[in-house]
């Protein structure tokens, strides 16, 4: 009989190893509130039987290794503590400590031993300082909370994810070490990870920052809006003030809210997610505007035809450009009693509509509740290309009679790659070229005993080779259609890329018939082949950037 006043129990595992069978542990289930130990000498495992667990603390100790497999742990505010000489492995596992940040009663830590995340498994955390360890497709570490540093992380891999708090992940950047390892660095330079080793066969190189939810949508100092009583700097505007407002039921609205913060340019990154600002040459968008040269962050809106259009959708290198000679520099917010049209440089824009990111500025001014863009803005967001483009193409077309010629140091990303680069990389990092290409068909010789590769290639966006009109920024690398292996006189199809749904590398289903990598994609292959002579056959529907259009 379980001691139910106990405020710890530990796993004896008589009866099989199913961590909510009661009789597993010395004093019950270790629900919210009562610290689950692990005391083992011997690797062990413990099934979670796909099920999601509360839990409070837990410690694990004894030297070995102790395995959770095929469930979650929600142990919100709790702490898990591994001994120094013991791992603890997550097999298609979550563990998820994390808690509100707001909550300054949390702990949500995951310290000390060796974590091993493995097959489709995650680490979620307030803050870890265990050394992480991955194996297998479709890992991840999310951790919360700013200002800690993961020491070590090994078998790296771009299947893996690494999730960090606030803005650290915006910019992030590598830097190598002596001993061949690599120290990853966060927005500000700080350290996010001290050491990590690479999988087999891979380089920083293969690996993209993905923060499209991200952006500023702000002004930068400069910036004239237009008020009943003229055009005012934006860092000269003040709560109270009546700025000018358009297609409302009335002229003007009172500024609320003010906020202002810093951006640092993240060099390396796509211009388009690299915080450098945009400039909008004078008389680009029609004559006197804007009236003089605005400067905007890049997710900042213009308004045309009765909707908001981010700046970087327009940006043709001539007359709209990332001006990358501006490394830093402040920005500012300007909300309104509600979302509005207001002037800017003589420009029609967007005032500041809290999304959720209010807390990013020191600000001056009431705070009201965030918002969506369905609820709250004043027009919808223009994005389809059928919408933007003709706009663009009317901004481009206006370069020649301003003489103004495109300047490739400040165009968008382009991409420039003749061919895909089709390859195939094996878990020990061995890299399989094609040994036959027959019409669409691309053809790999297989070693023995090969049970998982990935199907690499070069990768674009539709947003650098068809234009920055087309807002679709995911890297896609090839479309793969029928998938077949063929040993003897054996043909096997390999379905898996057509069936499972979150499938790493793989971008989601969007028909039976094929489906588009983002240039480093999973397989998982059949077992049940003996052969040792084996081909991999690939149907490669499309593949390679298109051209970019003015």
């Amino acid at each position: 009989m379980s001691d139910t006043g106990s405020s710890t129990t530990e796993w004896i595992g008589t009866n099989g190893g199913d961590w909510n069978d009661p009789d597993n542990w010395t004093n019950g289930l270790p629900t919210s509130g009562i610290t689950a130990i692990i005391n083992s000498k011997t690797p062990l495992s413990i099934n979670l039987d796909g099920n999601t667990y509360s839990s409070g603390d837990l410690a694990v100790m004894g030297g070995s290794s102790v395995t959770l497999i095929d469930g979650t742990l929600n142990m919100s505010k709790e702490t898990v503590t591994v001994a120094q000489d013991t791992t603890l492995a997550l097999d298609n596992a979550t563990v998820d400590t994390s808690w509100d940040v707001h909550d300054l009663n949390g702990t949500g830590a995951v310290t000390g031993g060796t974590i091993l995340i493995s097959n489709n498994s995650s680490l979620i955390c307030n803050y870890t300082t265990s050394n992480i360890s991955f194996s297998g497709p479709g890992n991840e570490i999310y951790q919360h909370f700013s200002g800690y540093i993961i020491p070590q992380i090994t078998n790296l891999s771009p299947d893996d994810r690494l999730r960090f708090a606030s803005d650290d992940w915006n910019g992030c950047s590598w830097g190598e070490n002596s001993n061949g390892t690599f120290t990853l660095y966060g927005a500000h330079n700080n350290v996010l990870v001290s050491s990590i080793t690479m999988a087999p066969g891979v380089t920083p190189g293969d690996f993209r920052w993905d923060y499209m939810d991200a952006g500023l949508i702000c002004f930068l100092p400069g910036s004239m809006i237009r008020t009943m009583s003229g055009d005012i700097a934006v860092e000269d505007l003040a709560i109270g003030d009546q700025v000018t407002v358009v297609g409302q039921d009335r002229q003007t609205s009172t500024i609320k809210w003010i906020g202002k913060s810093r951006a640092t340019a993240k060099v390396g990154m796509p211009l388009d997610m690299s915080d450098y600002p945009v400039r909008i040459l004078a008389n680009a968008i029609a004559d006197g505007v804007p009236y003089k040269d605005m400067l905007i962050t890049p997710e900042h809106c213009l308004f045309f035809e009765g909707k908001f259009i981010p700046a970087r959708m327009l940006v043709n290198g001539a007359t709209i450009f990332f001006d990358t000679s501006i490394k830093e520099y402040d920005y500012y917010h300007v909300e309104t009693e509600r979302h509005s049209v207001i002037i800017a440089d003589g420009m029609t824009t967007e005032s500041y509509l809290d999304t959720g990111n209010r807390k990013m500025f020191t600000s001056i001014g009431d705070e009201g509740e965030p918002t969506s863009w369905e609820e709250g803005a004043f027009a919808p967001l223009g994005t389809s290309p059928d919408f933007v483009r003709p706009i663009y193409q009317a901004i481009f077309a206006r370069k020649n009679s301003l003489n103004i010629v495109s300047n490739s140091s400040v165009t968008n990303n382009q991409a420039n790659l003749n061919h895909s680069d089709l390859r195939l990389i094996l878990d020990n990092g061995k890299v399989i070229r094609p040994v036959r290409k027959v019409g669409n068909r691309v053809h790999f010789l297989l070693p023995e005993d090969v049970r998982n590769a990935k199907i690499a290639s070069n990768a674009s966006r539709p947003s650098d080779t068809i234009g920055p009109f087309y807002d679709d920024r995911r890297y896609m690398g090839v479309s793969v259609g029928s998938i077949h292996i063929v040993s003897a006189n054996k043909l096997t199809p390999v379905t898996s890329h057509l069936q499972q749904e979150n499938l790493s590398g793989w971008h989601c289903l969007e028909g039976t018939q094929s489906r588009c990598t983002n240039g480093y994609a999973h397989l998982p292959l059949p077992q049940n082949d003996t052969m040792t002579c084996k081909i991999l056959s690939l149907e490669i529907t499309s593949s390679g950037p298109q051209s970019i259009a003015a």
